[in-house]
Parts: structure tokens; sequence; C-alpha cells
């Protein structure tokens, strides 16, 4: 998919989304998320470059990899819940 067509894209996203929190009185914190934008892309930008450094038949980097994954994801989890 061409550049522009994703960014045009990810507009009309953020465009819904915004007219779905005010219709429905629904607070998405977007000042929050527009700050972490950049923690996000280096993110991708790292996980996307780690992904294609591992070789396709790497399957302990992968496992390693999953298990960090989901163990960073479950401490979220567990800090959300009561």
């Amino acid at each position: 998919m061409p550049q522009l067509q994703l960014l045009e894209l990810g507009a009309a996203r953020l465009v819904a989304a915004a007219l779905i929190s005010v219709w429905f009185e629904i607070d998405l914190r977007f000042a929050s998320a527009i700050v972490l934008i950049p923690v996000t892309a280096i993110g991708h930008v790292a996980g996307l470059r780690l992904h294609d450094y591992l070789p396709d038949n790497d399957r302990l980097a992968r496992r390693v990899l999953g298990g960090g994954l989901l163990a960073i994801s479950a401490l979220g989890v567990i800090r959300v819940l009561p």
C-alpha cells in the first residue's frame, strides 16, 4: 500500500475515533496517546529490525522473545486488575 494511502487511512481512523468519542462521551485520552506515539514508533522500528535480523528457523530465539513479550503483557494485565 502506498505511503500516502496509509497516511490517509490513519487520519480517517483518528477522525472516526474522535467523532465516536464525542458522540458516546468516551474519554480516549488523546493527549496521552499522542505523547506515546514516538515511544511506540521506536518500539515498532526496533521490532521490525529484530524480526529481519533473526533467521527464519531460529526457534529458540523466537521462543525467548515470545516468552518475554508474554511476561511483559501479563505484568501489565496483572497491574490493571484490582
